[in-house]
């Protein structure tokens, strides 16, 4: 379920009318964010939605780096934040700074600002924010926070820059079979068949193909629609994208993105969490929830349970077997808090280094298989127009 953003008026503990809008997930959870901050809803209803962008991670990066800034400058906080809005182009975004700048200057912290748009900024983001304010050190931590949206955008561009030469190949793959299948072959099936030529089995599989689609395009595409909807309902159950999960786990090349890119984010998660000043266990709590890899979360979750019941670091993590060894070694070295977070760079760091190597090997491995796949194709439809021919000049022969 996505977020929805709410406009409300409310009344504070001394009767003062208080107004603004919040992001939750739905009405109810909306109505006890403002009950949590003290306010009593006067109306609470969906904002109304113009041309809005959605906020991406690109302007969460840019705003923390902004925020970082003016932190680090020691500018009053409700300034900053009103010239950060004012130079903002998302609108989206715009509204949720201005916001959390009037209400940082009802004489509320910064955490509580952001608590009403939990469901854009995340847990991570408002729970390393609570620490930082607490131990003052939401510059460093604004930073950290910053650089890591900047990686984690970067290593999407990374991505998508590796699999769109091969998603290109694929689309071209899926266009020509069906202009194959829906222009050429029902030209020669006409001939075929007037001739009453015997037909081989290739050409018997690609006239049925070829009619099955002439036919049934429209109940197709409507099947595909359906299964689409169909998918991403289920997907929505926690038991099903656990499953998910550990299906593309067995993926070759998927499942070292997958493991590298979570792991990654974990870790650089889990040291800002440290140097915020949170506990290990609620930094792995955190870090963990953040990875989005079920396998792995489940796994940090153990061995945060474990911890808690007073294990030693190095044991609990021992057994994350999603970690690679040398994950496991360096992240178990650090028994203290502060070395624990110095090795949580150094992971996060050679992660992105493999993800980055990863991207590009992939790309190279599916390029020569797409195309193998593409001439394949189109060679078998050929050969199933061909074949006939050749027993008609046999025979007129």
């Amino acid at each position: 379920m996505s977020a929805v953003t709410f406009r409300y008026r409310a009344l504070d503990a001394r009767g003062l009318a208080a107004s603004g809008t919040l992001t939750a997930l739905d009405r109810s959870e909306a109505f006890r964010r403002l009950q949590a901050q003290g306010l009593r809803p006067v109306s609470l209803g969906p904002a109304r939605r113009g041309r809005r962008r959605r906020v991406t991670v690109r302007d969460l990066s840019h705003f923390t780096h902004q925020f970082a800034v003016l932190s680090e400058a020691r500018m009053p906080i409700v300034d900053g934040l009103s010239a950060i809005a004012e130079q903002e182009s998302n609108e989206t975004l715009r509204s949720v700074i201005t916001d959390i700048s009037s209400t940082v200057a009802s004489g509320q912290t910064i955490t509580q600002a952001l608590e009403s748009h939990r469901a854009l900024f995340g847990d991570a983001y408002v729970e390393t924010i609570r620490a930082a304010e607490a131990s003052a050190s939401l510059p460093d931590v604004l930073r950290r926070l910053a650089d890591m949206l900047e990686r984690q955008q970067e290593t999407g561009r990374t991505l998508r820059g590796a699999l769109t030469y091969p998603a290109c190949v694929l689309a071209s793959l899926v266009l020509a079979v069906v202009f194959l299948l829906m222009v050429v072959v029902p030209r020669f099936a006409g001939i075929f068949r007037h001739r009453g030529v015997d037909l081989p089995v290739p050409t018997r599989i690609v006239l049925g193909a070829a009619d099955l689609l002439l036919s049934g395009w429209p109940f197709i595409l409507l099947a595909m629609a359906a299964l689409a909807m169909t998918v991403r309902a289920v997907l929505r159950r926690p038991a099903a994208r656990e499953q998910a999960d550990a299906l593309l786990h067995r993926i070759p090349f998927v499942r070292d993105l997958l493991r590298a890119s979570a792991v990654s984010r974990f870790s650089h998660l889990l040291g800002i969490c440290l140097r915020s000043g949170q506990t290990l266990p609620a930094s792995l709590a955190m870090a963990g929830r953040a990875s989005g890899r079920p396998l792995l979360r489940a796994q940090i979750e153990h061995a945060r349970e474990r911890i808690s019941l007073g294990a030693r670091p190095s044991d609990a993590l021992a057994a994350c077997s999603y970690l690679p060894a040398f994950s496991r070694r360096m992240l178990g070295s650090g028994e203290e808090t502060r070395e624990l977070a110095t090795m949580c760079e150094v992971v996060a760091r050679q992660h992105d280094r493999d993800l980055a190597h990863l991207a590009k090997s992939t790309s190279t491995v599916l390029e020569p298989l797409l195309i193998a796949a593409l001439a394949g194709a189109v060679l078998f439809i050929a050969l199933s127009i061909f074949l006939p021919m050749w027993n008609m000049s046999a025979v007129v022969g």
